[in-house]
């Protein structure tokens, strides 16, 4: 899995957009399209963006930990890691901490995106394998 990462005070989060992302998106926003529609738009309200930013962010850090942990990665330096887990924020929490002006929001969406975009490049590793007793080679009928 592709994680991306954002900076909240000081600690480095990692992002991610799985599966459990996009279900919990849909769950609160209906739909991805209009939820990224809502975001460009200038005039859509600043604090209802302010909102999905947090809620999306928050998503998304909450997908990247779960990864995290699933796959007892090491922690690297400024991890929001302790206590051998890494943790993540709330929605609230995320609030908290982000800033509140316009750049702020472009740089916040341009980090959603880009999260979305190399979420949906997944990597499944095969290998070929050869049943015993079996060539790879059709055999000529005559």
């Amino acid at each position: 899995m592709n994680l991306e990462y954002i900076y909240i005070e000081g600690i480095k989060y990692p992002l991610s957009f799985s599966l459990v992302t996009a279900e919990q998106i849909a769950k609160k926003y209906r739909d991805l399209n209009v939820l990224e529609r809502n975001l460009k738009d200038r005039n859509y309200p600043v604090d209802k963006k302010l909102n999905m930013l947090s809620d999306i962010i928050a998503m998304m850090i909450y997908s990247g930990v779960r990864y995290c942990n699933a796959y007892h990665l090491d922690p690297y330096k400024d991890a929001p890691y302790t206590q051998g887990r890494f943790f993540y924020l709330t929605s609230e929490q995320v609030k908290v901490s982000l800033p509140l002006d316009e750049n702020s929001i472009k740089g916040l969406t341009d980090k959603i995106q880009k999260c979305i975009r190399s979420g949906n490049v997944k990597k499944i590793g095969t290998k070929p394998f050869e049943i015993s007793g079996h060539s790879k080679k059709k055999k000529q009928r005559s």
